[in-house]
């Protein structure tokens, strides 16, 4: 992944919304991949809802 890929994003205000989740393999991912699974669970849902439209 190239450098210009990465971004550096305070999210201490937002870490207990992000280990909200109970489950096992939640809680064995790393705080990036939690955020990465988030944000790829959100884009999904937008993409979706364009598709209904």
């Amino acid at each position: 992944m190239a450098q210009k890929d990465r971004i550096s994003v305070d999210v201490s205000d937002m870490r207990e919304q992000i280990d909200c989740r109970t489950d096992v393999a939640w809680q064995e991912l790393s705080l990036a991949g939690k955020i990465r699974t988030l944000l790829r669970e959100r884009l999904d849902q937008m993409k979706s809802g364009d598709k209904q439209t």
